[in-house]
């Protein structure tokens, strides 16, 4: 029964190769499935093509397995649910980018500390921009799907952190209205490169020079 199985999936295969014209000879297509590393990083980069244009909730994991070139079968033995293709995806660049902004908001330091911490936070951008993106726009119906506030809310924080360093005199309430809402324009805007841009030099000219600008405008 298991070998009726396996050449079922094997005709399907061959079938979809054949009508896109991909079928190789001579050493089989089908054999290369067997070697799990190459399957497994094909399905990755397959579920992240599919998550930034479809989103995770309209995202189909027969297009999933077959963009990797394998079957939706072959596909569970590697990752049993879209859930697990996109944390494992997505969950190590979370905790880093997370990791990130805490770990600053409690540091001190001059100028030229202040810079280096900058062009480390635009290197981990350009690195991480796709699974950036997955984060922000495409992780509705996921736990990930509040990234986007919960970047807003720990600028905020530390926003409020340095806000007596500008000497404002401001209220309470008010200093609350305008770190959040600050916070919310640098967010938007380092977004928006990345959603406008997918070259890595690109990327990382145009978060520096926004940061610089936005920066200096508060010196």
């Amino acid at each position: 029964m298991d070998f009726i199985l396996i050449l079922l999936e094997y005709l399907i295969y061959l079938h979809y190769h054949k009508r896109n014209h991909t079928v190789s000879f001579g050493v089989s297509s089908y054999m290369v499935q067997v070697r799990k590393p190459q399957i497994r990083e094909a399905l990755l980069n397959s579920a992240k093509r599919e998550f930034l244009k479809h989103g995770f909730q309209l995202s189909s994991t027969r297009r999933i397995a077959i963009g990797a070139g394998t079957t939706t079968g072959n596909m569970y033995k590697y990752f049993q649910t879209k859930n697990e293709l996109f944390e494992q995806l997505v969950s190590e660049v979370k905790a880093q980018i997370y990791s990130f902004i805490r770990e600053h908001e409690v540091e001190s330091g001059g100028v030229p500390n202040r810079l280096q911490q900058l062009q480390s936070f635009v290197n981990l951008m350009s690195d991480y921009r796709d699974e950036m993106l997955l984060l922000i726009d495409a992780s509705n119906g996921t736990k990930y799907q509040n990234t986007y506030e919960d970047l807003i809310e720990m600028i905020s924080l530390n926003l409020q952190e340095h806000l007596p360093d500008f000497n404002l005199s401001i209220s309470a309430a008010d200093s609350k209205i305008l770190v959040r809402t600050i916070a919310v324009g640098l967010v938007a805007g380092w977004v928006d490169i990345l959603r406008n841009h997918s070259d890595k030099k690109e990327i990382k000219n145009g978060l520096y020079q926004y940061f610089m600008f936005v920066f200096r405008s508060f010196l």
